[in-house]
């Protein structure tokens, strides 16, 4: 189908081995890996967005930086990328209160940040 969306699930162990965050259909979540529990699911700032692709680091021992690339689903589809602090220890649901950074780009700024 022409125009369509399409994503692969990705998996990405933090440093440290103690989370791992998981793209499941558009969406980012974020896995303690000892308990076998969900603790966090991204929520994109754009209703109609999705994730498809991203990156992270963990930068305190508590921290993980999180870049993600979304895109919206309506047209005309916009591409931009978030940054995101993510308090591993907080029990919170919606990582978009922890969003420090969104920046609306062109597809191929996305994805060669993502590339590097």
């Amino acid at each position: 189908m022409a125009g369509a969306l399409s994503w692969a699930n990705k998996a990405k162990l933090l440093p440290g081995g103690e989370y791992m965050l998981f793209q499941n259909s558009g969406r980012l979540q974020c896995w303690k890996i000892s308990e076998d529990k969900l603790i966090r699911t991204h929520a994109c700032s754009m209703n109609d967005a999705s994730v498809f692709d991203f990156a992270a680091d963990i930068i305190e021992d508590d921290e993980a930086v999180i870049l993600t690339c979304q895109r919206t689903s309506n047209e005309p589809r916009q591409n931009f990328v978030e940054i995101t602090i993510l308090g591993l220890e907080m029990e919170t649901r919606d990582l978009s209160s922890s969003t420090v950074l969104t920046i609306p780009t062109p597809l191929t700024v996305v994805l060669s940040a993502v590339l590097r």
